[in-house]
């Protein structure tokens, strides 16, 4: 029996060798290098391809063997399906080919959106339905995930795809649906749809960060794609439609083709819709770093067997700002942020020409909106921008120290918020509003306020006298184009456009709390003591009190500059600083915390609009 079994022992070795070196001469067997994250060098992992005939001899006997036995693409973004035996848990063969693997994908992206200095940086949502969900985790798993990705949805039934999209504003005017189409959950115009509503999530989360800069880095990307069914047959085609929408309205788009075969399964294409959502991304980096020359880990190129790119065109609806004066005074749109290109202040280029609309209107937490015609826009206004800056950033420390809130969701968003900032105060975004629009005048003419805001480049290099220091723009800061030129239009306008995220929910302990601010108006003393005057308000005084506490609760604050009053030759009186102190201290506690008035010694400006445009005609 000993000698036997010894005998049998042998021969099945025997046999083991033989195969074994038949599959090596026959080229059958292949050995897959996966890039380690950190360093060029191939890792020593392997793996041998073995027969997909799903009774083969080796198929068997690797299982025997106990070889782990997967069914992988032997291209991680083709289609050509393979059943692989692999002895390490993050190799994938490749025939012959040295590709990218999911998880090599992700860290690309991820590394690459570490560069604080590049221009690639991005904070994205990603929006899929149907496959291409292993792509939101391949990010999710990979550190550094949290600087980059702002949230995955996954919509997949048809009815939460509907509910997604409508939740979010509709695409720009240059994407448009093809008349007489009916709508296919899985083409590049659902794709657009989703990348449209991602792209508005991510400027909504992003808002909570108080910076447009940080909102120029928004990215949505959505993918609808139609995948392997239990049912389907093997020669069907796998089609996977994608697009990536960035804040100023490009939209890049591109539709993927991938051929069955008998044996592929929906894990491997929901691998491989993964791998081209991941690559997608890493292009748009790459853009980005070829226009701004940093360099960036654009990784090994990549060799796509077996599937073919239908659709890759780009599409957009970029706004210029004549485009956008246009759009308001039409009443196309109501409010349109414009936003100078990063570091354009004090470039040769045109401030103008440098300017971008972002596609969907989304405002910064808490912003100091700053009205006025600008004609022109001069130092004064800049000083009383940074003094409005400095005011608030103080009533901002000082609310930090009061008692915690014992509310259960504002804990929430506060704890949010102290985790998004850290405990670096963060200036707030300042945007120069100008109305189109009078309720007493007809709109002004879409070249007047071209003309207007070419202004603001001159702004930050004038001076009132030769002895004042030059005062530079504010660090954040647009320009707000509306058609709103009252305060209470303005208020009902601006509050459609404040993200939730940036909007704690209102108390649930049932206390009357004060609703937090959403949004501060620069004004001058003259226009709060008209504000608190009643005879706006009827001859009032509850009626102007109503009015004012209304603003309060929508979130409204005013900080108030003031202004040298001055004798005139009839009745020479000595020059003083009206601050409306004297009016505002008449007033209800709760009314008098609506506004924060200015020190004298962070703004003082003799010089008016009026003045400095009589002295440019001189």
């Amino acid at each position: 029996l000993l000698r036997g079994g010894l005998r049998a022992t042998l021969g099945a070795i025997v046999v083991f060798s033989l195969v074994s070196h038949i599959a090596l001469l026959s080229g059958t067997t292949t050995f897959g290098f996966v890039t380690n994250r950190r360093s060029p060098r191939a890792s020593m992992h392997t793996s041998s391809t073995i027969s997909t005939a799903p009774d083969s001899f080796m198929l068997r006997l690797a299982r025997l063997g106990g070889a782990t036995v997967s069914r992988t693409a032997t291209n991680p973004l083709s289609s050509s399906m393979g059943t692989t035996a692999t002895t390490g848990v993050e190799t994938m063969s490749t025939t012959g080919t040295s590709a990218a693997t999911l998880h090599e994908l992700a860290s690309r992206v991820i590394r690459n959106n570490q560069d604080d200095k590049s221009c690639s940086t991005f904070r994205a949502c990603l929006a899929v339905a149907g496959g291409g969900s292993t792509a939101i985790s391949a990010l999710a798993a990979t550190p550094g995930a949290s600087q980059f990705l702002t949230e995955g949805i996954v919509t997949y039934d048809r009815r939460s795809f509907a509910e997604f999209v409508s939740r979010h504003p509709p695409p720009p005017p240059g994407i448009v649906f093809p008349e007489g189409e009916e709508l296919k959950f899985a083409s590049p115009f659902a794709a657009m749809l989703l990348a449209n509503a991602a792209l508005h999530q991510s400027l909504q989360l992003c808002s909570f960060d108080f910076s447009l800069r940080k909102m120029q880095q928004c990215i949505g990307v959505g993918c609808a794609s139609s995948l392997t069914s239990n049912n389907a047959n093997g020669g069907n085609k796998t089609r996977i439609h994608m697009a990536l929408s960035t804040w100023d309205g490009h939209v890049h788009v591109q539709s993927v083709t991938l051929d069955r075969t008998p044996h592929s399964t929906r894990l491997d294409e929901e691998t491989i819709t993964s791998n081209w959502i991941l690559h997608m991304i890493s292009q748009q980096q790459q853009q980005q770093q070829q226009q701004h020359q940093h360099d960036l880990d654009t990784g090994a190129s990549v060799s796509l067997p077996g599937t073919v790119i239908s659709k890759d065109f780009y599409t957009d609806s970029v706004m210029g700002v004549m485009d956008s004066a246009e759009a308001i005074v039409h009443g196309k749109r109501n409010a349109i942020i414009l936003i100078p290109k990063r570091d354009n202040m004090g470039s040769a280029e045109p401030l103008v020409d440098g300017m971008k609309s972002m596609v969907h209107t989304v405002l910064p937490a808490d912003p100091i909106i700053f009205p006025g015609s600008f004609n022109p826009p001069h130092v004064g206004h800049l000083a009383l921008a940074r003094a409005a800056i400095k005011a608030m950033m103080r009533k901002a420390e000082s609310e930090r120290n009061s008692p915690p809130s014992t509310d259960i969701l504002q804990t929430v968003w506060n704890a949010a918020h102290a985790k998004t900032t850290g405990d670096a105060m963060v200036p707030p975004t300042v945007l120069f509003e100008m109305s189109l629009t009078n309720p007493d005048k007809p709109p002004m003419e879409a070249s007047e306020a071209v003309r207007r805001i070419s202004l603001f480049e001159h702004a930050s290099t004038q001076t009132s006298t030769d002895n004042d220091p030059i005062i530079d723009m504010p660090k954040d800061w647009g320009i707000l184009l509306t058609s709103a030129p009252l305060f209470v239009d303005k208020v009902d306008t601006f509050k459609h456009y404040l993200s939730s995220s940036s909007t704690p929910p209102p108390s649930t302990d049932g206390s009357d709390s004060v609703p937090p601010r959403q949004m501060t108006f620069v004004i001058g003393a003259d226009t709060m003591i008209r504000i608190l005057n009643p005879k706006y308000y009827g001859d009032s005084f509850d009626a102007m009190l109503a009015a004012v506490r209304n603003m309060r609760d929508n979130g409204v604050h005013f900080v108030v500059g003031g202004r040298v009053e001055q004798g005139t030759q009839k009745e020479p009186t000595e020059s003083r600083f009206v601050t409306g102190a004297n009016e505002l201290s008449e007033m209800p506690e709760d009314i008098q915390n609506c506004f924060t008035l200015v020190r004298e010694e962070d703004f003082r400006l003799d010089l008016s609009s009026t003045e400095i445009r009589n002295q440019k005609s001189a």
